[in-house]
């Protein structure tokens, strides 16, 4: 009975630390009206630089290392097309930032620091 009883408290000072482990899973996510076409890039601290193209929607994963300074940027811009564009950053399942732009040629830039 001893042992299980401190086992139990061993495990309530492990399970808070069970929440840093691993990486961030962040989502880059772009919508609004599908078929405009965008062009632009993101970059991680660790990673590097990725540079994109598409048409909307899109989303790309990214893994964030916690614990470090590794942070992430993303810039999308129209290719002269009218509609909405809007970016989404999303972190371990909450959206930390959102833009939406509509001009023919606006571009958004989305960043988020740990």
């Amino acid at each position: 009975m001893k042992i299980l009883a401190v086992g139990l408290i061993g495990l309530m000072f492990l399970l808070p630390a069970c929440n840093v482990l691993g990486n961030y899973e962040v989502i880059i996510e772009l919508t609004g009206d599908a078929g405009i076409e965008f062009n632009g890039w993101y970059v991680t601290t660790f990673g590097g630089l990725d540079s994109v193209e598409g048409t909307i929607p899109a989303s790309w994963t990214v893994s964030l290392r916690r614990n470090k300074i590794d942070n992430i940027s993303a810039y999308f811009q129209k290719i002269d097309q009218p509609g909405t564009m809007t970016g989404r950053l999303i972190v371990d399942g909450d959206t930390v930032q959102e833009k939406t732009v509509t001009n023919p040629s606006d571009a958004l830039h989305l960043h988020w620091e740990q």
